[in-house]
C-alpha cells in the first residue's frame, strides 16, 4: 500500500521535497542529426510509462561530424519539442552523451537512473545495438537500461536525405503545430549551391529598402537610423537571423551595418561574405540577391588518397593477425581550431560504447593522423576482446591496468604503423 501511495504522490512533489535516495531520473542521449519523431516518441513513451521520474535529462551530442547538422541546430529543435513535453525534461548539450550519462551516474550514486534507448520494432539491428551499448552498465548498481520500442520511428539519416523536400521532410517530425514544423525546417535547411543567400536572412530586401516580416511596411535603408531593423509601424524587430547550417558564415552573426558608408546592404553583405568564405567559393550579386556557388567539401575525409592509405593500413593490421572485426566507425573532426591551438588538445580517441574512432585532423600532417588511427585501433581490439569494459577515468598515473592498456596501444600501434609504412615504401 505504501508503494502505491508513493507512486501516486511522487509526480506532484518538487525536486526539493524528494530525498536523494528516492530520486528516479530518466536519461536519454544521442547525436540527434536531426531529432525526429522517432526520438521524440522515445522520450514521450518513457515519460508516460514511468510517471515516477522526478526529472528527465536529455543529452544532445555533437554528432561527431557525421553530417553538416550542428549541435546548436539539434538543441534548437529539442527546445521546440520541449513545449510538447512535461516541464521535468532538461535539454543538456554534451560532447559525448554516453560519457555524460555514466558521469552523472557516478556523481549521483544514490539516484536511481533509468537509461532509455530506442529500438524500432522492425529493426533487429536496433535490439542488438541496445545490448552492445548497455553492456558497460551491467555492473552499475544505480543504472537500469530500458529499451523503448517504437513503431514508425525514423532515422536522422533518412530525414537528412529529404531536406530538399519540405513536405516529405515534415513526415519525419512528430505531431506538432505546422508553424513549429516550418521553424524546424528553416533551422535545418542548408545553403545549396546556387541558392539565394537571402533565404536565410529573416527580413526581405527590396532594392535599397527593408520590408517588415510582421506587417509588410517598407522603409528605406538610409532612413533606418540607429534602429535600422525596428519597424516604426508595428515595433517588430527585423534583425537578420542567420542559420548555423554552414560554419563558414558564422562571422555574419551580430553584424552591425554602418549605413552611412554602405548605402546598399546587398553590396555590403556581398563584399563581407567574399571575405569570410573560402577563396574558391564564388559570390555573385544578381539584382538585389546574393548567390553563393562552387561550394565544395574539404578535409581529409573527402581526400581519396588519404582514404586509400587508411584502408591500406587497416588491412595491413588485420593481415598481421590483429582482431579488429567488426571494424569501428570513424569520425573526422575537421574544423576544431580551438582544439588544434591547444598544445595539449585531443588528437584522437576511441569510444568503446559506440565502437567509434574519432580523429581530430585540423592543422595536422596526414601521417601523424594515420599513426593516431593505428593507436586507437589497438584500443578497438582491446574492446572486442572484452578488456576495457567498465573502465572509468583517463589518468594512467592512478590506474596500473589502464597504464598497461595504453602501453600496448602505443607500442603495438606504432609498430603496426611502421611495418605498414616500410612495406609501402619498399613496394
Amino acid at each position: 500500500m505504501k508503494s502505491l501511495v508513493k507512486s501516486l504522490i511522487t509526480p506532484f512533489l518538487s525536486e526539493a521535497d524528494i530525498p536523494e535516495s528516492n530520486k528516479v531520473v530518466g536519461v536519454f542521449g544521442g547525436g540527434f542529426q536531426p531529432p525526429t519523431k522517432g526520438h521524440f516518441e522515445v522520450v514521450r513513451k518513457a515519460l508516460e510509462t514511468y510517471p515516477q521520474l522526478t526529472e528527465f535529462n536529455l543529452y544532445v551530442g555533437t554528432g561527431g561530424g557525421r553530417s553538416d547538422i550542428t549541435q546548436e541546430q539539434s538543441l534548437a529543435i529539442w527546445n521546440i519539442y520541449k513545449d510538447y513535453l512535461p516541464s521535468k525534461v532538461n535539454i543538456i548539450p554534451s560532447s559525448n552523451p554516453i560519457s555524460s550519462i555514466y558521469s552523472y551516474a557516478k556523481d549521483e550514486p544514490d539516484t536511481q537512473i533509468k537509461w532509455f534507448l530506442g529500438s524500432r520494432e522492425d529493426k533487429p539491428e536496433d535490439f542488438a545495438d541496445f545490448e552492445k551499448r548497455t553492456k558497460s552498465a551491467l555492473g552499475k548498481t544505480n543504472i537500469e537500461p530500458i529499451n523503448i520500442v517504437t513503431a514508425g520511428g525514423v532515422s536522422g539519416t533518412k530525414a537528412r536525405a529529404v531536406l530538399d523536400n519540405k513536405e516529405e521532410f515534415f513526415n519525419y517530425l512528430p505531431n506538432i503545430k505546422d508553424s513549429d514544423k516550418e521553424e524546424i525546417y528553416n533551422i535545418l535547411r542548408p545553403i545549396e549551391e546556387g541558392e539565394e543567400i537571402t533565404s536565410w536572412l529573416e527580413e526581405e530586401i527590396k532594392g535599397d529598402s527593408i520590408v517588415c516580416d510582421n506587417c509588410g511596411w517598407t522603409w528605406k535603408i538610409e532612413d533606418g537610423g540607429n534602429d535600422l531593423y525596428i519597424c516604426h509601424k508595428c515595433g517588430h524587430d527585423n534583425t537578420p537571423q542567420q542559420s548555423s547550417t554552414d560554419k563558414f558564415f558564422e562571422p555574419l552573426q551580430n553584424l552591425e551595418l554602418n549605413t552611412s558608408s554602405n548605402p546598399s546592404r546587398v553590396d555590403y553583405y556581398k563584399d563581407h561574405i567574399k571575405n569570410v568564405v573560402p577563396s574558391d567559393f564564388k559570390v555573385d550579386k544578381h539584382k538585389d540577391k546574393i548567390v553563393v556557388s562552387n561550394i565544395t567539401k574539404k578535409g581529409l575525409e573527402h581526400n581519396s588518397e588519404f582514404r586509400d592509405k587508411l584502408v591500406s593500413l587497416t588491412l595491413s593490421m588485420i593481415d598481421n593477425g590483429l582482431n579488429l572485426e567488426p571494424l569501428p566507425d570513424i569520425i573526422f573532426i575537421e574544423d576544431d581550431k580551438k582544439n588544434a591551438d591547444n598544445i595539449l588538445g585531443r588528437t584522437a580517441h576511441y569510444d568503446p560504447n559506440t565502437n567509434c574512432v574519432t580523429l581530430y585532423t585540423h592543422s595536422r600532417h596526414p601521417k601523424d593522423i594515420l599513426r593516431s588511427y593505428a593507436h586507437e585501433m589497438i584500443h578497438h581490439m582491446q574492446n572486442l576482446e572484452g578488456r576495457i569494459q567498465g573502465i572509468e577515468g583517463h589518468n594512467i598515473n592512478e590506474d596500473e591496468y589502464l597504464q598497461e592498456l595504453e602501453l600496448e596501444a602505443y607500442s603495438k600501434g606504432n609498430m603496426c604503423f611502421r611495418s605498414w609504412e616500410n612495406d609501402l615504401k619498399n613496394d
